[in-house]
């Protein structure tokens, strides 16, 4: 119970964090939304930690920053506004709390360290935010139990945390004003309050709180006795945090200082009659105070908040002008007042009025609560509901509700005035053209000697239904189907539902206002196989189209059941298996059912005709059939790869007696065992990966396994077992390459050039699974190369000087040369030390090879790109490695000076990046004249 509660206490910080930002109503949805995500993760959590407290301080303080800055702003803007200026310091105070409860907390976990590190408790009580929720009695109880004592302080600091939350969240509802649609967090928070045991110190707590509020509001008012009041105020805070320190871990601890717990308890009990009694000394009624409101918050019927006012108009039967159908004067409202508490009588104690302001207009107040309609919707939430009227209303206003007490004859001179946050209130036109009345009946058959009451003896179709009408907001708008209903602003009493049938009527029996239609003559044969068809017929008052019909889909037949039989629940091993039929032949005693069900002898059932007239086997994942032979034995067959579910199968015993018989199919998947590693081939989750070249003189680089089954040491008898059995599935589902059988290939030239580290992706699944939804097991596996194996080979660059053509019309080596007596050149060896490129080992590769062919085999290449504003004079051959002039830049017969370019030589892999692999040389072609 304890633990349950500290995670219900933190809807209440919660709403805090979410409740104090002033946002539009479009932006409701996803707030809420994130909110309850944090709800979700905060009371899954068991106990709640200091850090969930914390992230709820810290999202409190943000909004309420952000709040504050734009409050500033305005004020700046404003000149001398003393409302605003309050509003911006009292925000500053309430980030002032939330900094010390933080602070609080902080010392928490700071004690908790130390006391974690040395054993001693003598933090907690070093620190002074935690000294005050620290009770010796229960302390000393514990004494030798440090863990116990540390527990204990831990649980009454977090409560007192928590308390203080909630507090500043309804003194926050006053000043900011929440989302009216998070109120019912906080209604469930409050569910705690009123609770017994532990949670009855809470109630206790919020009577405190609502002391605090009440004195607070007479200080404000310029009430004297200050100092008084201030001391009643010192009163309530001590007996509020003593009450917070009685919050104790269950199990032994809790155990030892129970009766400890309930002599405080009594001390808080008396403390708070001491209290009661100096207010009253001051003139202040205590009766008042427990009725007293905090916050009032709108409760939205709909999601995106709004109160709306139709107009309806419908389409004539002639001419143009549309007919005004009804212009709503009147929409229920509902108000969530805090605390609950003070729903009791409100309507003896307050007033209540709506105040709304036209978008960008001051026009004259069109919205009013309407006399004698306030009622109190649901006590235990705080709930009140109320008619809000509206008068020549146009466009769109925001309104607000404002409560103020009534002045009762010897009561306290101060009474509340709150006011609750605003709501959009809009007045709208809908054109309809066409009604319909949506039942919620969806049986279509009566028995036609079923008694008053029983099953099948009577259909409703008016029940649960409703009403939808074909509406645009326009007169040449897209139609549409809306639900109509008065939370909408229509008013539906001029909607006037008449059910009608058609078909042989004589046998049924219809209330055509009540929607209830029975069979005329209970009992009587003759009315068997008589169905007819339900329909509706509405008038709407004022509309001359009307009245608008309709008829439901499915006629309703009268049939005649003497019997029914439940043969049972049949458990079936789920399989998938081709040509294997899953079934079950009902035993003599379940076929001896189903004759008793039919009122026949086995000789009798087994002269009914053999065929699909007589037997109705209804179609499912679950279904009856014929055992075979001349016999009508029956089987009951789950479908493959299905998880069955009830079988149906209605028998036609004579031309008017018909019965139903019904099995459950319970499947269950099989059990196997799982894959077992092999383990000489795993390393953790890492299996090395095979590379081979084809042959002495390779053509081709292999990567992957011939079988990588073969890394299971069970997995013949997993597949026999999965696959040859069950019908399941073993499947491999590698991120890159592919499978081909059981064989693992990865094809680089699939990737060449996709700018892919394929290292990074060498990984596969290996899915155990029986059918599309039930999976076995899901074994990932890492594919790495051993250590002497590097796809990328070795890349060595060379220190290379300036490259210097001294004929325009030849061709440099862009891949070894020699500079100024120094030879250079570049040169790439593969994983096994054969060169690939430039110059291609003819005994490690094949003969045919040429260029970057066998870069290429590994996934590998060399790109050599002339760079610069001379780029375009440049021809680069990439598979000889050579570098040009054009023919066009040649045959000019002279040129200025040198021509120079740079050249950038770039090495790439698929199997990650290559050390050092861009490399820029140097190129000139000497000046020439012819």
């Amino acid at each position: 119970m304890k633990k349950r509660f500290i995670s219900a206490m933190l809807f209440g910080a919660l709403v805090l964090a979410a409740g104090t930002s002033v946002t539009s109503c479009s932006d409701y949805d996803d707030e809420i939304q994130n909110l309850q995500t944090q709800i979700d993760q905060i009371t899954s959590s068991n106990p709640v930690t200091a850090d969930d407290i914390k992230a709820a301080v810290d999202a409190a303080k943000g909004d309420l920053q952000k709040q504050l800055d734009e409050l500033e702003q305005q004020l700046a803007g404003s000149g001398d506004d003393s409302g605003l200026a309050a509003k911006v310091q009292e925000l500053e105070r309430k980030i002032a709390e939330l900094d010390g409860i933080k602070n609080r907390l902080d010392e928490l976990e700071l004690a908790e360290k130390e006391y974690a590190e040395t054993g001693s408790l003598a933090a907690y009580q070093a620190k002074e935010g935690l000294n005050a929720f620290i009770n010796e009695k229960i302390t000393d109880a514990l004494d030798g139990n440090g863990g116990a004592i540390a527990a204990y302080i831990e649980e009454a600091v977090k409560t007192g945390a928590l308390i203080d939350l909630n507090r500043l969240n309804a003194e926050l509802a006053a000043i900011v004003g929440p989302a009216g649609s998070l109120t019912l967090l906080q209604a469930d928070f409050e569910k705690y309050i009123t609770g017994n045991g532990d949670e009855a110190l809470l109630k206790r707590v919020s009577g405190l709180e609502s002391y605090a509020a009440y004195i607070e509001k007479f200080i404000e008012n310029g009430n004297g006795q200050y100092e008084t009041f201030a001391d009643v105020l010192d009163q309530i805070e001590e007996t509020r945090t003593l009450a917070a320190s009685l919050f104790v871990p269950g199990g032994e601890a809790y155990n030892a200082v129970q009766a400890i717990v309930a002599g405080e308890i009594g001390a808080v009990d008396s403390r708070i009659k001491t209290i009661e009694s100096d207010i009253e000394k001051l003139g202040i009624d205590v009766e008042a105070i427990k009725g007293m409101i905090q916050s009032i918050v709108y409760v939205p019927a709909y999601a995106d908040g709004k109160v709306q006012f139709t107009t309806l108009y419908a389409e004539p039967a002639s001419g143009s002008d549309w007919d005004l159908i009804s212009s709503s004067q009147e929409v229920e409202v509902k108000f969530r007042i805090s605390p609950a508490s003070a729903v009791q009588n409100f309507v003896k104690n307050y007033e209540v009025e709506i105040q709304s302001l036209e978008v960008e207009s001051r026009a004259d107040e069109p919205l009013a609560v309407k006399e004698g309609s306030v009622v109190v919707a649901d006590a235990d939430l705080g709930i009140v509901a109320m008619k809000l009227s509206a008068d020549n209303l146009t466009g769109n206003r925001a309104a607000c509700l404002h409560v103020t007490g009534k002045r009762q004859e010897g009561a306290s001179d101060f009474v509340s005035d709150v006011t609750s946050d605003y709501f959009d209130v809009v007045a709208v036109e809908k054109y309809m053209k066409n009604v319909k009345y949506e039942t919620a009946e969806t049986e279509r058959e009566l028995v036609y000697n079923a008694g008053e009451g029983e099953e099948h003896a009577s259909l409703d179709f008016l029940a649960g239904g409703h009403y939808e009408l074909y509406v645009s907001d326009s007169k040449t708008g897209t139609f549409g189907w809306e639900k109509a209903s008065d939370e909408l602003g229509i008013d539906m009493d001029l909607f006037h539902l008449t059910f009608k049938v058609s078909g042989d009527i004589n046998y049924f029996s219809l209330d055509a206002a009540a929607g209830v239609l029975k069979v005329a003559n209970v009992g009587q044969t003759s009315s068997v196989n008589k169905s007819v068809t339900m329909g509706y017929e509405i008038a709407v008052d004022n509309a001359s189209g009307s009245p608008y019909s309709g008829t439901y889909d499915d006629k309703v037949t009268i049939v005649r059941r003497v019997g029914a039989a439940n043969i049972g629940n049949f458990d079936f091993e789920w399989n998938n298996v081709g040509g294997f039929e899953n079934s079950y032949a009902l035993s003599a005693d379940e076929m001896d059912a189903v004759y008793n069900a039919a009122g026949l002898t086995k000789e009798e059932f087994n002269r009914l005709a053999h065929n699909a007239s007589v037997f109705d086997f209804a179609d499912g994942d679950a279904y009856f059939a014929f055992v075979g032979g001349a016999d009508n034995d029956l089987k009951l067959i789950v479908k493959q790869g299905t998880n069955g579910g009830k079988a149906v199968a209605r028998i036609k015993v004579t031309e008017t007696l018909s019965i139903t018989i019904e099995a459950v199919a319970n499947v269950a998947y099989p059990e196997v065992d799982k894959l077992a590693k092999k383990a000489e081939m795993w390393d953790g989750d890492v299996v090395y990966l095979p590379v081979a070249v084809d042959a002495a003189q390779a053509s081709q680089v292999n990567i992957g396994f011939d079988d990588i089954t073969r890394i299971f040491s069970n997995y013949s008898d997993v597949e026999a077992a999965v696959v040859a059995k069950a019908g399941g599935t073993i499947e491999f589902k590698p991120e890159v390459g592919e499978m081909r059988g059981n064989k693992y290939i990865v094809d680089v030239n699939d990737y060449l050039g996709s700018g892919e580290n394929l290292a990074e992706k060498l990984k596969m699944d290996v899915v155990v699974k029986f059918g599309d939804d039930h999976v076995v097991e899901t074994i990932p596996v890492v594919f790495k190369f051993i250590d002497d194996i590097n796809l990328s080979g070795t890349w060595a660059v060379p220190v290379a000087g300036e490259i210097v053509i001294e004929d325009r019309y030849q061709s440099a080596s862009l891949t070894s040369g020699t500079t100024g007596g120094e030879k250079w050149a570049f040169s790439w060896t593969d994983y096994r030390g054969s060169e690939m490129w430039p110059a291609i080992d003819k005994n490690a590769f094949g003969s045919s090879l040429a260029g970057r062919d066998a870069l290429h085999l590994y996934g590998l290449d060399v790109e050599m790109v002339p760079v610069g504003e001379n780029a375009g004079k440049f021809i680069v051959d990439q598979n000889a490695g050579t570098i040009k002039l054009t023919d066009d830049q040649a045959s000019l017969e002279s040129v200025a000076g040198d021509i120079t370019v740079q050249v950038k030589v770039t090495a790439t892999s698929i199997w990650g990046t290559v050390p050092n692999n861009v490399v820029t040389l140097n190129v000139r072609v000497k000046q020439w004249a012819d």
